[in-house]
C-alpha cells in the first residue's frame, strides 16, 4: 500500500495544527486513554489473582482426595469440602468471564478511537 507524500504530509500538518490550536481536545483524548489503560490493568491484575486462586483450589481439592485415599478423612467430609471448593472456583470462573468481557470492551473502544 502506497500513500502519496502530499497526502501524508497534509495529514501530519493537520494533526500538528490540532495539537497546537486545540490542546484541550488532545488532553481529553490522552486522559481518556490513560483512564482506560489503568482500568484495563486493574482488571488484568484481578484476573491474574483469580487464576492463582483457582490453581490453589485445585491443589486443595487434590490434597483432600489424597487424605481420603490415605484414610485420614471420611468420604462424606471429602465430598463436602470438594463441593465447597468447586463452588468457590465456579464463582471465580464466572467473575473471570465478566473481567474478560470488560477487558474486551476496553480494547474495542481503544480500537475505535
Amino acid at each position: 500500500m502506497e500513500i502519496p507524500g502530499e497526502v501524508l504530509e497534509k495529514k501530519v500538518w493537520e494533526t500538528i495544527e490540532t495539537i497546537i490550536n486545540r490542546p484541550d481536545e488532545l488532553f481529553a483524548v490522552f486522559e481518556r486513554q490513560s483512564v482506560d489503560s489503568k482500568e484495563y490493568q486493574r482488571l488484568s491484575d484481578e484476573l491474574e489473582r483469580n487464576i492463582e486462586l483457582i490453581n490453589k483450589n485445585d491443589e486443595k481439592e487434590f490434597a483432600i482426595e489424597q487424605d481420603y485415599y490415605a484414610g485420614k478423612t471420611s468420604e462424606e467430609k471429602k465430598d463436602k469440602h470438594i463441593e465447597s471448593i468447586q463452588q468457590q472456583s465456579n464463582a471465580i470462573i464466572k467473575r473471570n468471564i465478566e473481567l474478560n468481557e470488560k477487558m474486551d470492551a476496553i480494547i474495542k473502544i481503544k480500537a475505535v478511537q
